[in-house]
């Protein structure tokens, strides 16, 4: 399995090797031209390593895939997303990004830049949400193309294994495969979410963010760099009166890694240490054991069985 961790100063010489490697495409397209990812040293390497964010995507001892970025004046500026020949348009590109736009998340804008030729970099960005600003002359044949796309400002959470970020409109195609997961919607007794029902679902938490500035945030996987649920808070209206939730949904690849319970507990300190919130709740539909014991390893408790929609639903609580 392809891990997605941070780069070291030993792994310069490496990743300069698979660097030259992967441009040779880029190269191909622009004979005779001196592009810096081909003339970079060593020594340059490192002193990117030392400067930047630098990941590395490992495939046992081989180093695969790497990407790099800096921040400046609310700006992550991306670079140098390279995968070898021999595993691309399997996905590990877009892996890369996810994991290292969420380790920038909260900034206001990222950007990155491609050669006007580079076809299928531009559909790569195009399809994760960055959109052409400019285009710049390298030199006399190289014209480079500047793309960026928005960021979403507000709290980030880290843990061991997970970055939990507000989410943004260009999440929906990672969290509808949450609601088109047949195991997931099981657990709801409901079936799979078609786009619309995908898009009002989004709509409603997009919106509760921007009115409370919390809500749920987007769930990412650091060695695997993917969005893989969502974790978070959600104001709502009971009987009893207005409580908050703590809610959590994982795609069922990750279920029994103890990745619900680690969500959780940070999204509970966030509520308890940061909003200040004095009670939280979560709702767990009457028999799903699992959303049960991930509840209890939060620290909830059962309260009640309360019914809503017809449907019975186990009420625990955790008061600060």
């Amino acid at each position: 399995m392809i891990e997605i961790q941070p780069a070291a100063l030993a792994d310069a010489e490496a990743i300069l090797g698979l660097q030259v490697l992967a441009y040779q495409s880029e190269a191909a397209l622009y004979p005779g031209e001196p592009l810096p990812p081909l003339t970079q040293t060593v020594a340059e390497m490192r002193r990117d390593i030392e400067r930047q964010v630098v990941l590395k995507a490992v495939d046992g001892d081989a180093i695969v895939g790497s990407v790099r970025a800096n921040l400046s004046e609310d700006v992550c500026r991306i670079g140098r997303l390279i995968v070898h020949p021999g595993i691309q348009r399997r996905g590990l590109g877009t892996r890369l990004m996810t994991a290292i736009e969420a380790r920038f998340a909260g900034v206001g804008r990222y950007e990155l830049f491609t050669g006007e030729r580079s076809a299928r970099n531009l559909r790569l960005y195009e399809r994760l949400g960055y959109r052409r600003q400019r285009v710049e002359a390298l030199t006399p044949v190289v014209t480079l193309v500047y793309l960026d796309k928005p960021g979403q400002p507000g709290p980030v959470l880290e843990t061991e294994r997970l970055i939990l970020r507000s989410m943004r409109p260009d999440d929906f195609e990672a969290l509808w495969r949450i609601f088109t997961d047949a195991h997931v919607m099981a657990a709801f007794a409901a079936e799979p979410f078609d786009h619309a029902q995908m898009s009002d679902w989004l709509g409603r938490n997009l919106a509760h963010q921007a009115e409370h500035g919390w809500g749920l945030f987007s769930v990412i996987h650091k060695g695997q760099g993917e969005l893989i649920g969502n974790c978070g808070l959600e104001s709502m209206s009971l009987p009893d009166g207005t409580v908050i939730e703590l809610g959590y949904d994982l795609r069922s690849p990750f279920w029994g890694q103890g990745l619900a319970t680690e969500a959780g507990c940070a999204v509970r300190d966030f509520a308890f240490n940061q909003i200040g919130l004095p009670r939280l709740i979560s709702l767990i539909r009457a028999g799903n054991v699992r959303s049960r014991r991930a509840a209890e390893k939060i620290g909830m408790r059962l309260e009640t069985t309360v019914e809503r929609w017809g449907v019975p639903y186990w009420r625990y609580e955790l008061t600060r």
